[in-house]
């Protein structure tokens, strides 16, 4: 089917259903920014790949806001078809709720009560918006989805990790009782995963498993998949995940999941920021009550042992960069002696000889990494970007749009790795050929943004955001601006975006430890 016919049975479903419109955004029932192949729902729908988009089907219009890292990216994959892009951020951006508000007039909205957090929906309700909690529509229409992912599990040794998952739980459940709290919910899969001292596979570049956990004062259990491996540091495996005494928590199917949250009596926090609506509907006997994320605030400071295994991450990654740059450079050099000659002979060069490509640099990166042992994956999709290409945040080559790196440009590079001891996110922007004035310019203040940020000294309780304005104060003062953030927090082999903290203009009230 085409995006426009996906759009015609969504409408059908509508009308059948009594409903004008369906809302619903990228992510899985855990609020993952990357989640596995069988939950792209927008891609499926709207033919867009970037990890953050909210989608607006009503019986008239097709709406997709997106932020402004993907503002090129996703005007050039829905052009074509029914969809309309709308933006979240910079000058020319349009409310959300304010928006479908006009658009709706009171009219019943659809939302698929895995994918709307208990939060939004209250906020989406404060906003005279009438929505009404369905199952997914856009799986009524995809009938090839993915399976679900099955990756087996590895224990990350103690020496790793720096502190066991007994003193990790054994925190959680002195927070829970400061709240007064019976059971304490943990839906985001990092949490988990960080809180066990356990990874998956079952995300792409982000080593996480799909699950449910549910702490209580005296027991633990993990939902998930019985039929996984558990792998212990050595590579061997120790036992499957129906195997209860092996590791101390009791472990159950992703499915008991909600029919067990049926039975449960008593108070239970959770976050309702990473909390679905479909959750909310299925706690019959106990009170769910809104809590922090404390897991995230725990995992966010890292420990000695931690903090030890970034810096060697970022020191191993530095090598295997510094050799493509080593490489980049005497190519630059070899193209140079090429033109020069041929200018002076009078030859034409045959272009393709010897000219590399934004996905050839990026392979070149790979192999470099590859060459050592503690290398597992990239943290995310390489981008290698050249010329206008750059100008793409979160740009992708593939065989259609790959360019070729010769004469003058600059080649935007953004990688990152995953070791068993840290994830890193790295980027720098590269010089080919004759510098512009324009991108002197805009260089430099990047630049001075990046240098006074890194230099600056704060007071404690300070927050993300009024430190970035250090960074955007430069690029402010030539006239230009960019409307993404400037930092963000990074993983333990986990996620290579990790909160609470961030730098950037949104108005995060966490302050930076």
């Amino acid at each position: 089917m085409t995006t426009d016919e996906k759009v015609c049975k969504l409408r059908e479903i509508l009308k059948k259903e009594g409903l004008f419109a369906y809302v619903f955004s990228t992510g899985d029932p855990h609020f993952s920014e990357y989640p596995a192949d069988c939950y792209k729902s927008v891609q499926f729908l709207t033919g867009f790949t970037g990890s953050n988009a909210t989608v607006f089907v009503s019986l008239y219009e097709a709406v997709i806001w997106t932020d402004s890292r993907y503002f090129i990216q996703c005007a050039e994959e829905i052009k074509g078809t029914v969809f309309v892009m709308k933006k979240t951020d910079g000058p020319e951006c349009t409310d959300f709720k304010e928006y479908v508000r006009e658009a709706c007039k009171g009219r019943k909205i659809a939302l698929p009560a895995e994918n709307l957090s208990i939060r939004k929906y209250a906020d989406y309700e404060r906003a005279g918006l009438d929505i009404v909690p369905t199952d997914d529509f856009v799986s009524r229409i995809w009938t090839e989805r993915p399976a679900a992912p099955l990756s087996p599990i590895r224990e990350v040794p103690l020496k790793i990790a720096g502190e066991d998952k007994d003193s990790k739980i054994e925190k959680l459940r002195a927070y829970m009782e400061t709240r007064n709290l019976d059971y304490l919910l943990l839906t985001s899969l990092d949490d988990i995963a960080w809180l066990l001292n356990l990874r998956g596979g079952d995300v792409r570049y982000t080593p996480v498993f799909y699950s449910y956990l549910l702490a209580g004062r005296k027991s633990v259990v993990l939902f998930t998949e019985k039929r996984r491996a558990i792998f212990c540091g050595t590579g061997k495996v120790r036992s499957e995940c129906s195997k209860k005494r092996t590791f101390g928590f009791e472990v159950k199917d992703y499915a008991e999941f909600f029919p067990f949250l049926n039975d449960i009596q008593g108070k239970i926090g959770a976050d309702f920021g990473k909390t679905n609506v479909k959750i909310k509907e299925n706690v019959k006997n106990g009170i769910l009550v809104d809590v922090r994320d404390y897991v995230e605030e725990l995992k966010a400071r890292k420990n000695k042992t931690e903090q030890s295994g970034m810096r060697k991450a970022h020191k191993k990654d530095g090598a295997s960069l510094v050799k493509l740059l080593r490489f980049l450079h005497s190519y630059q050099a070899e193209r140079k002696k090429i033109l020069t000659e041929n200018g002076k002979s009078g030859q034409n060069e045959t272009r393709s000889q010897g000219i590399l490509s934004e996905i050839a640099v990026a392979k070149m990166l790979e192999e470099f990494k590859k060459a050592d042992s503690d290398y597992l994956e990239p943290s995310f999709e390489t981008i290698s970007a050249f010329k206008e290409h750059g100008a793409i945040v979160h740009y992708s080559a593939d065989e259609e749009s790959n360019m070729e790196i010769d004469g003058n440009g600059l080649l935007v590079l953004d990688c990152g790795s995953q070791y068993a001891y840290g994830t890193t996110d790295i980027t720098r922007t590269l010089l080919f050929g004759t510098a512009q004035a324009e991108q002197k310019r805009d260089y430099t203040a990047v630049l001075k943004g990046h240098l006074a940020l890194e230099r600056a000294i704060f007071p404690e309780g300070t927050k993300g955001y009024q430190l970035d304005a250090l960074a955007k104060a430069p690029v402010w003062s030539i006239g230009a601006s960019y409307f993404h953030g400037t930092g963000h927090g990074v993983g333990h082999n986990l996620s290579v975006h990790e909160g609470p903290e961030s730098i950037s203009p949104r108005a995060n009230d966490v302050k930076l430890e």
